[in-house]
């Protein structure tokens, strides 16, 4: 992608810059992404995107299943340079990830590991759905605690995860439930609950 690499210049150099790598890898700045999140769906349309953020190393069947499941076309993957308790994405590492999106789904790269830096990101769209799983949920309420998930301007769908030791489900063991927070009543089959990018890496280097 002849551009890819100006426009990460100028997100790391600004982390309030976001973009998007269309499916034909057509990359596209804020007037596109907010044409995306206002378009009309009806009387009761509004500027909303739902959000699948990962880092997708690599991107998978649960991946697939959970995506085209949102039932609404202003959804989009998205992936953060800047990654909590990892490197940061080089370019070229970008450019490979972003390779497996090609003619399936858009992607939003910005600069924002956390979930209220993508908030302050993306400030530009009225209302911000993201879909996640248990593990990340569980992740956000040990950072900012339960009380403090209600301070992030967005929605949580979540879904069941199984953590190697089992299925697990939100609620889990929350004591207080965030209004924000809810589980997601499209829940992936069983054979799909148990994929990871870890196993998958992790077989790659440890073939049978």
């Amino acid at each position: 992608m002849e551009t890819l690499q100006k426009f990460y210049d100028a997100l790391v150099a600004d982390p309030y810059k976001v973009f998007m790598v269309m499916p034909d890898e057509q990359i596209v700045g804020k007037s596109r992404i907010l044409d995306l999140a206002d378009a009309d769906q009806g009387i009761f349309s509004t500027c909303e995107l739902n959000i699948f953020p990962g880092s997708f190393n690599p991107l998978h069947d649960g991946h697939r299943h959970i995506f085209d499941k949102i039932p609404s076309s202003k959804k989009t993957f998205e992936i953060s340079l800047a990654r909590w308790g990892k490197a940061n994405l080089s370019c070229e590492e970008l450019e490979k990830t972003l390779g497996q999106f090609k003619w399936y789904a858009p992607v939003l790269v910005t600069n924002a590991p956390r979930f209220l830096e993508k908030c302050g990101a993306l400030k530009f769209i009225k209302e911000l759905r993201f879909q996640v799983g248990i593990d990340t949920i569980i992740r956000l309420r040990d950072d900012c605690g339960e009380m403090g998930i209600v301070g992030i301007p967005a929605m949580f769908e979540v879904y069941d995860r199984d953590m190697g030791n089992g299925v697990i489900c939100y609620p889990h063991d929350f004591k207080v439930k965030p209004e924000n927070v809810w589980r997601s009543h499209r829940q992936n089959p069983l054979e799909i609950l148990n994929i990871s990018s870890t196993k998958i890496r992790s077989s790659k280097r440890h073939p049978p």
